[in-house]
């Protein structure tokens, strides 16, 4: 809802600080890593961000850093609507695994 509320109000910056990069560290936490190191690439720099320093590392090492760098492009490359989507359906996933559907 967050993240609907900051593109439908056209807050892009807020979006790609808070929303889409406090999600990515959230995915990180969750053990969703590649979805967590392409929201990583959706991230804009503002103000500092909860845990956002201890993911990078954390990702880096869990994935390394070749993939993480080539997944974060990815996130990079993504227009603001298609990393909502994107963080749409990686929300849809995690919820599925939570809660034990197939």
């Amino acid at each position: 809802a967050a993240i609907d509320g900051l593109h439908d109000a056209g807050n892009i910056r807020s979006l790609r600080g808070q929303g889409l990069g406090g999600l990515a560290v959230a995915f990180d936490r969750l053990g969703h890593y590649d979805a967590a190191a392409t929201l990583m690439g959706t991230f804009e720099p503002g103000p500092s961000l909860l845990g956002l320093q201890v993911a990078v590392g954390h990702l880096r090492e869990v994935l390394g850093d070749e993939t993480f760098e080539r997944l974060s492009r990815e996130g990079a490359a993504m227009e603001v609507a298609d990393a909502v989507r994107y963080a749409h359906a990686q929300i849809q996933l995690a919820r599925t695994e939570l809660l034990g559907e197939s």
